[in-house]
C-alpha cells in the first residue's frame, strides 16, 4: 500500500462457505461466496473481532473430513 493511499473508515467481518474470516471495506461489494458477519468497525477491531471468534483456521470441509 502507498502513502498516498486512504483506507475506508468502515469495515465488516466477512465469511465464505468454508468457514473462513476476512474483513472487507462497506463501500465495496461482496465477492461472490462470501457474506457479512454482523460485525463492523474499523479494520482493526475488525480483525480483533476475528481472533476471538476464528480459533480453528482449517477449512469447514477439512474440519469435517477430519472429524
Amino acid at each position: 500500500m502507498c502513502a498516498a493511499e486512504i483506507l475506508p473508515e468502515s469495515w465488516s467481518v466477512v465469511r465464505d462457505g468454508e468457514d473462513r474470516y476476512s474483513v472487507w471495506p462497506d463501500d465495496k461489494a461482496l465477492p461472490v461466496g462470501w457474506s457479512k458477519v454482523p460485525i463492523s468497525g474499523t479494520r482493526d477491531a475488525c480483525l480483533q473481532k476475528i481472533k476471538m471468534i476464528w480459533i480453528d483456521p482449517r477449512p469447514l470441509g477439512l474440519r469435517r473430513a477430519m472429524a
